[in-house]
């Protein structure tokens, strides 16, 4: 029947919807109609047969007549097929289909069984008139082919049994046809108004729905847009004040509460010329309203003016307002946004002064940098002119000295620069200084400034120490320059103003949407007031005026520091303790750091100086062999050059699996150990000789200088301790002292070697630990082969699970080292650092390798 009502109403889905609702509801009930009257049915046709033909007789004898096993056995099967239809297929078209194929049916059966009877073929227009309650006229189309067949058939051949007569015309099957076909037009005819009427019902439901749906979705709207209104004015920084033609007050928000000190409740209801206009302008302000209801015009309206208001308590105060006529159809109302402009102009006033003032301090500025600019350059020039001639003059062979050399002049280039940019103060207040934004090493910059101040720090007997609070990106950026001058400014003014004790730099990065990286500057120094905070940032401003007496400086470093902080989109800040020290606390965008690697630790971030260090004279060492354990090349470099001038034979290695894997071929008096290497670090190089029994001493090179970080190498297995960067008479210090515990270097052949084996920490004499260690060293042999397969065919995903079973297996299995191993690499795949996999990989290999499960463990 979709098609039926698609011919009324195409475009109406939801009246569609309700249509078939309706129309399947109808269905069903009918349905279940005919699935009672074919029960009905049944036993009429087998009362009837009962009734007029009871039995069969051939003389004295007699049999059940043949109509009643007819009634049973065919009439049980017409009604069982319906019924079964309305029990598993409710409502659809072949049930109602067959329903109607199965009344024409009885109503021949009735037929028969009555001999042909006029009265039962009523039961056939009947028939009919049951079957359009379902107003499906394509039913009506097999029940009337199914009355003329049986009429026919019949007819022709049984006509007794139809007719009730023997010879009757041979047309008479078509009269019955043609009566039951006049029935059906008006059946069918009955049903297509029927269905219209349905679809008109589903149209008018579906168009109401709409129309309620409308109104309910107009009123939340509404409801939505009034608490929105309401929630603006009640939260707005401005007073709002309604009020009536009349000037009465009708709305009064909270913020109007604040402003004039009367709540809601007073206010409602009064004169708003009584309430908040002072005395003498109350007569100009009812003027005014009554001009404007009079002319529709008024210089007040729809623009912000400055008037003068009333308190409650009877002070006047200046303030900013609007006022908005509303007009709804012929009555006129009042909004006024009111705003305390009290702040404002007094802040207006403030900054005037501030311009005078700054106006006066530009004038003194310019006349002191012209100054400056004189007295430095002049004696700069020269010292740079006269390294240029030296440079040119050394013989290729010196290059102690051509680096001794190098050093002075890249530092007096650097120093120039940096008293350049000072000078060029004034393009920084004018906004004519541009800033580059350009890749560069955070750890570079800092390591490379502490480096040039180093000597400065010694000369005042104070430690400079450089470390890392977290990971650092090894690559941000921003302006190298300008990040340079700001810490060469804030290290020397720690340094300068610090007598006793310590000057830290400590970086760390803080991760976010926008990462910065956060460099504090901590001196255990005089101190700033608190009163001084605020002034130390201006230009040629220091905390007192005994300051530049004491210390020196021209107090331009703080000023050009916040300044440059600010064009790197940064900011410096400052907390201070006067008398304790202080901590400037320097923030900077990193820029985006996809794919940028972080680093754990720097191979020299903590730069400490003695001050007697370099005043003792190094003894030299007697002869012995070192081995040098250290992935930075440069540090590697030096401290190698450093031992072989005072005597000593040194062996390097670039990282602790290297180191294990040398000094348990080789005999060494000493080992040098890094703590921050790649592949396996130095604590876990140490615990590893010491379990494979390793006596001789392990001194650690640690760039990290914080308490707790000796005791952490010592409880490694370290005997030594030294933090970065190397000062050479502290090294060999440190390498003397080591060599006095050791036996004599002539006995160094019969010190004992470790065995270079693995084992798991496990009890192997357990039968099902050693099973699951059996088991895990076979399974990691095929993880390794599978591990390498996918690295060569670039396979992320499988590369990825391998190594993550690895770590977790490792350690279930008694192998530490294994899982540290994985974990490494693990690492490295998180920041897609490809560049290690293949040691990383031959790493695992090796401590595949070494793995030794002891004979005999039961």
């Amino acid at each position: 029947m979709k098609s039926l009502s698609h011919i009324y109403h195409p475009a109406d889905t939801r009246a569609d919807e309700l249509f078939h609702q309706q129309f399947t509801a109808n269905a069903l009930r009918t349905d279940h109609m005919f699935a009672v009257l074919m029960i009905i049915q049944w036993l009429a046709a087998i009362t009837i047969s009962l009734v007029l033909t009871p039995l069969n007789w051939n003389g004295s004898e007699s049999q059940i007549h043949d109509h009643v096993w007819l009634s049973v056995i065919f009439g049980g099967v017409l009604a069982a097929l319906p019924i079964f239809l309305v029990w598993r297929m409710p409502g659809q078209a072949v049930t109602r289909q067959v329903i109607a194929v199965a009344q024409m049916l009885f109503s021949g059966l009735l037929i028969h069984v009555s001999g042909g009877r006029i009265e039962t073929h009523f039961h056939i227009f009947g028939s009919l008139a049951f079957l359009a309650f379902y107003r499906d006229w394509s039913v009506l189309i097999p029940a009337t082919l199914v009355v003329a067949a049986d009429h026919y058939i019949r007819g022709v051949y049984w006509p007794s049994t139809v007719f009730g007569i023997t010879n009757p015309s041979h047309w008479r099957w078509a009269e019955h046809a043609s009566w039951v076909i006049y029935e059906d037009i008006f059946l069918i005819v009955a049903c297509r108004y029927s269905v219209r009427d349905m679809w008109d019902s589903a149209a008018r439901t579906a168009q109401l729905e709409r129309i309620n749906l409308e109104i309910e979705n107009q009123a939340v709207e509404l409801r939505r847009a009034y608490t929105a209104n309401q929630a603006i004015v009640e939260t707005a920084l401005d007073a709002v004040v309604r009020m009536d033609n009349q000037g009465t007050i009708t709305a009064w928000n909270p913020q109007a509460e604040t402003t004039f000190g009367y709540s809601a409740a007073e206010a409602v209801g009064h004169s708003v010329a009584e309430l908040i206009v002072p005395v003498g302008l109350r007569d100009a302000h009812r003027a005014g309203v009554q001009n404007y209801l009079e002319s529709g015009t008024s210089r007040l309206m729809r623009q912000r003016t400055e008037q003068t208001a009333m308190r409650r308590d009877g002070t006047e105060f200046p303030v900013e307002i609007a006022i908005a006529p509303i007009v709804s159809d012929d009555t006129i109302t009042f909004c006024a946004f009111i705003r305390d402009i009290t702040d404002r102009l007094e802040a207006g006033r403030e900054l005037k002064n501030a311009m005078q003032a700054s106006e006066a301090s530009s004038k003194s500025k310019s006349a002191f940098l012209a100054n400056m600019s004189h007295e430095i350059r002049t004696p700069l020039n020269g010292i740079l002119g006269f390294a240029d001639l030296l440079l040119k003059r050394i013989d290729g062979d010196k290059e102690e000295r051509r680096d001794y050399l190098q050093t002075i002049h890249d530092s007096g280039r650097h120093l120039l620069t940096i008293i350049n940019d000072v000078l060029d103060l004034s393009k920084i207040e004018s906004g004519q200084l541009e800033v580059e934004s350009l890749q560069c090493s955070p750890h570079e910059i800092i390591a490379s400034t502490i480096s040039i101040l180093r000597v400065r720090a010694q000369e005042r007997g104070i430690n400079l120490e450089y470390f890392w609070k977290s990971e650092i990106p090894e690559l941000i950026y921003t302006d190298p320059a300008r990040l340079r001058q700001i810490l060469m400014n804030l290290v020397g003014n720690a340094i300068k103003f610090t007598e006793v004790g310590s000057v830290q730099v400590a970086a760390r990065l803080e991760p976010g949407n926008n990462p910065h990286i956060v460099i504090d500057v901590i001196d255990t120094g005089v101190g700033i007031e608190e009163g001084a905070l605020d002034r130390i940032f201006d230009p040629f401003t220091q905390a007192d005026t005994s300051i530049t007496r004491r210390f020196g400086g021209s107090g331009l470093g703080l000023s050009i520091s916040r300044r440059l902080a600010k064009l790197l989109h940064g900011e410096l800040t400052v907390t201070s303790e006067f008398g304790r020290g202080s901590i400037f606390r320097l923030r900077i965008p990193t820029g985006p750091l996809e794919g940028v690697r972080l680093a754990l630790g720097p191979a020299a971030d903590v730069i400490r100086a003695h001050a007697h260090a370099d005043r003792r004279d190094p003894s030299k060492l007697p002869d012995c062999r070192i081995l040098l354990v250290e992935d930075g090349v440069t540090n590697r470099k030096l401290i190698k050059l450093v031992l072989e001038k005072a005597g000593a034979d040194v062996t390097c290695a670039e990282n602790g699996r290297a180191g294990v894997t040398v000094a348990c071929s080789e005999p060494f008096d000493l080992i040098l150990m890094d703590m921050q290497m790649p592949i396996m670090d130095g604590y876990a190089a140490a615990r590893e000789l010491r379990r494979l029994g390793y006596s001789m001493p392990i001194v650690a090179l640690t760039a990290h200088a914080m308490a707790g970080d000796e005791a952490k190498c010592r409880e490694a297995g370290c005997s030594g301790y030294l933090s970065k960067p190397i000062v050479p008479n502290r090294l060999l210090e440190v390498v003397s002292e080591e060599l006095k515990h050791c036996t004599e270097v002539a006995s160094r052949e019969n010190t004992t070697r470790c065995e270079l084996t693995l084992q798991s920490s496990l009890p192997m004499d357990d039968a099902d630990f050693r099973e699951i260690v059996e088991e895990f060293v076979v399974r990691l042999d095929e993880q390794l082969v599978a591990l390498r397969a996918a690295w060569n065919r670039k396979d992320e995903t499988e590369f990825a699970q391998i190594v993550h079973w690895i770590k977790g297996s490792g350690g279930t299995a008694g192998f530490e080292s294994i899982t540290t191993a994985a974990a490494l690499l693990e690492r490295c795949i998180r920041q897609g650092d490809t560049e290690d996999y293949e040691q990383h990989i031959e790493g695992l290999e090796d401590l595949l390798r070494q793995i030794r499960i002891p004979v005999g463990a039961n």
